[in-house]
């Protein structure tokens, strides 16, 4: 099994009379891939605030519900990644349709490696290894003992969640 990092909705296969498989809709394929476009329709569309009133933006949402497999950031992620192609005029409707047939074919697992995997290379792999450093001082500048061991503690977990993406994400390829 591998990551999957590309969609393609609406694509037809037939079977023509000498029984041999035949396209004929090539459908529409989305790439999986971080960019401006990516980013604005997040934040339009899935910013969200945290329990302390703290905004979060769209970008930092989608990725933090895909290390916790939130089966709906897929949904998310994609429909971000659709902006990145705006003549193909997708509908949230269709990518629900082909992450389905996907997840029924194959589980979720190559979906996640692949929207993550977005995350760790490329456009936004300085943004996340900025989030990881922001943590790590927040609890360098944490005087509270017992808020300081709870940081502690969240950041090991995001660090094993992480490790055991990385991993799922290895033993897909």
């Amino acid at each position: 099994m591998s990551k999957i990092t590309e969609l393609t909705i609406g694509k037809v296969v037939e079977i023509n009379e000498q029984g041999e498989k035949v396209v004929t809709n090539p459908g529409k394929t989305i790439k999986g891939k971080g960019s401006f476009f990516f980013t604005r329709k997040a934040d339009k569309k899935y910013k969200s605030t945290d329990k302390e009133g703290n905004e979060i933006d769209g970008v930092s949402a989608i990725f933090n519900d895909l290390t916790m497999y939130n089966d709906m950031a897929l949904i998310k992620f994609w429909d971000c990644a659709a902006a990145n192609h705006p003549s193909l005029e997708v509908t949230e409707e269709e990518i629900i349709e082909e992450i389905q047939k996907i997840a029924d074919e194959q589980g979720t697992a190559p979906l996640f490696a692949g929207a993550l995997e977005v995350f760790t290379k490329g456009f936004y792999k300085d943004k996340v290894d900025n989030q990881d450093f922001m943590m790590q001082l927040s609890v360098s500048k944490e005087k509270d003992p017992e808020k300081k061991a709870e940081l502690e503690g969240n950041i090991e977990m995001l660090k094993e969640i992480r490790n055991h993406v990385a991993n799922t994400s290895i033993t897909q390829n």
